[in-house]
């Protein structure tokens, strides 16, 4: 069970980042009809809310590298 869970959630991350869909469908791509189990377990594996995910990853991918000859 362990092993669904975790495909699941990476699925999740790879949306999360790579789409605009909103968290609850997200939740039923990756097999959760409720989004708030789905919220609750995404942050059990990960550390973070699937919003705060989201957040943390576009900011992240938005910045230069450091030493990129900008600024």
């Amino acid at each position: 069970m362990e092993q669904v869970t975790y495909l699941r959630i990476r699925h999740a991350a790879n949306l999360l980042t790579e789409t605009h869909l909103k968290l609850d469908h997200i939740a039923d791509a990756v097999g959760y009809a409720n989004p708030f189990v789905f919220s609750n377990t995404f942050k059990k594996w990960t550390g973070w809310r699937p919003s705060e995910y989201r957040a943390r990853i576009t900011v992240s991918e938005r910045q230069p590298p450091e030493g990129s000859g900008r600024g």
